[in-house]
């Protein structure tokens, strides 16, 4: 599949539909690492909002073709 977690997966996903993330509670750890790794940005200003780039777009269509393929194998 790939090297996330299923928790920054679900991230990428919430991201990919137009959500807002925010570093907190179970989401801090996916969330900081998603930024780190350049997949999710923060918001402009003083919001602790953070938004999918055009790198975490693609890494969400690579996550979501692995899911895709594992569930097809059953």
């Amino acid at each position: 599949m790939s090297d996330l977690t299923d928790d920054e997966g679900t991230c990428l996903d919430i991201a990919a539909n137009g959500g807002m993330l925010m570093a907190i509670g179970r989401w801090e750890a996916p969330v900081k690492s998603l930024v780190a790794k350049g997949f999710l940005r923060p918001d402009i200003g003083d919001s602790p909002c953070h938004h999918l780039t055009e790198k975490g777009r693609k890494a969400h269509e690579g996550y979501e073709a692995g899911t895709d393929a594992a569930l097809t194998t059953f």
